[in-house]
């Protein structure tokens, strides 16, 4: 049977799910991906909730003001807050994808049916955490899967299993996207928030 995940240039076999080594490395993976999680969901909390405080002074100037200013303020703050919700949804998958830690272990040991696998992933998220690399969404997408080759066939497959899904490189790269929009969406609803607010303190709305 062929493996779902192949080290490149690895031509390991299978290996016994029962195996004690490899179910020690599958719990120091989840360990160091843990860690990686703890030091990820305050900054991202932050980048969740910074469009909000421009969002709700718009909305509210914008009730208070007379039409059309009215409908566009409202309008513009509920889609403002859009890339907040969706990166506050990938949050909550990453932050809870290795909850409770055991289940975790098992769905990993589930999807890798490579030791070599397991331990290049263990050995990208020790030399991470050696060479203190940063931790924005898309060098950590890099350096988790660094010399891993995923086929079409093993995306799909890994994307089905909760533990591994919100660390795919696709996922985390889509978190630093959603992490941009968010910044944008701030930066427009603040301009959007202190024009509005000081046309209605000049009587012009």
């Amino acid at each position: 049977m062929e493996s779902p995940l192949v080290p490149t240039g690895s031509a390991a076999g299978p290996e016994s799910t029962a195996s004690p080594g490899r179910k020690d490395t599958l719990v120091e993976v989840v360990g160091l991906l843990g860690n990686i999680v703890g030091r990820m969901r305050t900054p991202l909390l932050l980048i969740v909730l910074l469009p909000a405080f421009p969002a709700a002074v718009l909305a509210l100037a914008a009730a208070n003001s007379g039409s059309p200013d009215r409908e566009f303020g409202l309008g513009l703050a509920v889609i403002g807050m859009i890339p907040s919700a969706w990166l506050a949804v990938r949050r909550w998958q990453l932050v809870t994808a290795l909850v409770p830690a055991a289940t975790a272990v098992a769905q990993l040991r589930a999807a890798f049916s490579v030791v070599d696998v397991a331990g290049r992933v263990k050995d990208n998220l020790l030399q991470m955490r050696r060479q203190k690399t940063d931790l924005r969404p898309r060098q950590l997408a890099r350096g988790l899967w660094s010399g891993i080759k995923v086929s079409a066939a093993v995306h799909s497959r890994m994307t089905n299993v909760p533990a591994l899904a919100p660390f795919f490189p696709g996922r985390l790269r889509g978190l630093a996207y959603l992490g941009f929009a968010c910044l944008a969406s701030a930066a427009v609803l603040t301009v959007f928030a202190v024009a509005l607010v000081i046309a209605s303190f000049v009587g012009l709305s």
